[in-house]
């Protein structure tokens, strides 16, 4: 097991110190917290898997949610990386402390799951085609960020963990990283606002014109 680089807890291998007290209601709201994320993905996993087609359902909003999802977890996992590393200390207090964490965690895999869906499906539909090959190419991207902060976030809890005054500002970015999916979202919803707004105002003008 790690060494503590604070070296908050008496024993500088025990982060049992870092966790809190939690209720028994708290956990179990938790606990439903979870299991209603988990099951909100099913429906679009079981759909897919039905029709096994890809109508209807955006690859850039898959897409922008697999950064959004997993740049939270790297969040709480660097914010929270004590409180995680005490589960080798006290199981069950470190899993009532980290349930935020857990349930990130399933949100991710419920936008994982269709995205794999989505390229399985669209390779059976399309064949070896240059949207196929752009979405593969997009997915190999996500891999390579998702693998080099998942190092990243080891290793400077490893060795820095939260106490390091350089360790809060990259929780902050990752911060920032997880809102991009919201960003683009409103702006997708304005500039589809607006089209709205001009092709129905704009055409009555014209129309009143003629």
């Amino acid at each position: 097991m790690n060494k503590d680089p604070c070296k908050k807890c008496s024993n500088e291998y025990d982060y049992s110190c870092y966790l809190l007290d939690i209720s028994t209601i708290t956990v179990v709201m938790g606990v439903i917290l979870i299991l209603g994320s988990f099951l909100s993905f099913v429906p679009q996993i079981v759909k897919l898997s039905i029709l096994k087609k890809t109508d209807g359902i955006s690859f850039q909003m898959l897409h922008l949610a697999l950064y959004n999802q997993w740049s939270l977890l790297v969040n709480f996992f660097m914010s929270q990386f004590p409180q995680v590393m005490s589960c080798n200390n006290t199981f069950w207090k470190c899993i009532a402390n980290i349930i935020p964490q857990i349930n990130s965690v399933f949100c991710f895999l419920g936008f994982f799951v269709p995205f794999l869906q989505y390229l399985y499906y669209q390779k059976r539909e399309q064949g070896y085609s240059a949207e196929f090959k752009k979405n593969v190419i997009c997915s190999l991207i996500f891999t390579f960020y998702a693998l080099v902060t998942m190092f990243g976030f080891v290793f400077s809890g490893f060795f820095f963990s939260v106490c390091d005054p350089t360790y809060k500002p990259f929780t902050f970015i990752f911060r920032v990283f997880s809102s991009q999916k919201y960003i683009f979202q409103c702006n997708y919803d304005i500039l589809n606002m607006f089209i709205q707004f001009y092709s129905v105002f704009g055409f009555n003008k014209y129309k009143n014109f003629d």
